[in-house]
C-alpha cells in the first residue's frame, strides 16, 4: 500500500489552517503575523502565481485568508 505524500506548499497551508478555522468560527483574525501571511502567500502562489492582496487593509487580509482556504478545502476534498 502506498501513502500519498502531501506537497510541501499544502503542508504549509495545513499548518496554518487554524487561523482560517478561528476566523470562520469567530469573525476575528488573531496573531496572523506578516511572517505567517508571507508563508501562506508563498504557498498559495505555487498554484496561483499572480495572486496579490493589500496587506494594510484588514478586510483584504480577511478576504485573502478566505480565498486561500476555500481553494485549499476544495482541492483537498
Amino acid at each position: 500500500m502506498s501513502t500519498k505524500q502531501e506537497k510541501p506548499h499544502l503542508k504549509i497551508l495545513s499548518k496554518h489552517k487554524h487561523f482560517y478555522d478561528f476566523y470562520m468560527a469567530t469573525g476575528e483574525i488573531v496573531n496572523f503575523s506578516h511572517e505567517i501571511q508571507n508563508e501562506v502567500l508563498e504557498a498559495y502562489k505555487v498554484e496561483h502565481p499572480h495572486y496579490h492582496y493589500q496587506r494594510t487593509c484588514p478586510v483584504c487580509v480577511a478576504e485573502f485568508l478566505v480565498t486561500v482556504y476555500r481553494w485549499y478545502n476544495e482541492s483537498n476534498s
